[in-house]
């Protein structure tokens, strides 16, 4: 009877170490759900922000090439008008002699 008692003493202290892994395993598989799931919410938060950025991005280039294109044509047209008056002033020099004597 003595070793009937032991075997089923033992039976339990190894049922009671079972159930508490069971529960320690499953607690933890609980907690790293739950982690995954917010690193999956952070995940697409980031993903979106990404999306934001990049459209952004996409938006100021647009805007830069529309700059640059102001820019070039606004030189071009500044350094027309420059050779236009480079050409008034020369034509204007150019007769103002046969003008001097009208008085």
């Amino acid at each position: 009877m003595n070793y009937n008692m032991d075997i089923i003493s033992t039976l339990r202290n190894v049922l009671k170490d079972l159930i508490a892994k069971r529960t320690s395993l499953h607690n933890k598989i609980i907690k790293e759900k739950t982690l995954v799931q917010e690193h999956n919410l952070r995940l697409k938060e980031l993903k979106e922000e990404i999306d934001a950025i990049t459209n952004n991005i996409k938006i100021s280039e647009e805007e830069l090439e529309n700059i640059n294109r102001t820019i070039e044509q606004t030189e071009n047209g500044y350094k027309k008008i420059l050779e236009a008056g480079e050409t008034l002033m020369m034509v204007v020099s150019e007769n103002i002699e046969q003008y001097k004597h009208i008085k």
